[in-house]
């Protein structure tokens, strides 16, 4: 996928040969304006990253809550259900003599 910097580069005018080993000045220029328009979209993509791995560890965290919230649950409901089974019955014989 092109960028609009390497469209634009690819019809910027060529390199000129000035007599020196050195490109042209507008050379290093459409390079440099190509390198800061990269790093200023990565600059924004992990920016991005950044905000949605706050909002998942957010979301960990409220899913944690719940967890421990269902385990305290659970475990006060086998304490009653531990509780009731061992709590003395009345049997149907005892009720059907009074």
């Amino acid at each position: 996928m092109y960028s609009q910097s390497e469209t634009e580069q690819s019809n910027t005018e060529p390199v000129q040969y000035t007599g020196t080993s050195f490109p042209s000045v507008r050379y290093y220029q459409v390079h440099f304006e190509f390198l800061h328009e990269q790093f200023q979209q990565t600059l924004g993509m992990l920016e991005s990253l950044q905000t949605r791995m706050q909002q998942l560890e957010r979301q960990m965290a409220k899913d944690k809550a719940r967890q421990e919230g269902f385990a305290i649950s659970l475990q006060s409901i086998e304490r009653h259900r531990d509780a009731l089974s061992r709590a003395p019955r009345i049997s149907e014989k005892r009720v059907g003599r009074r």
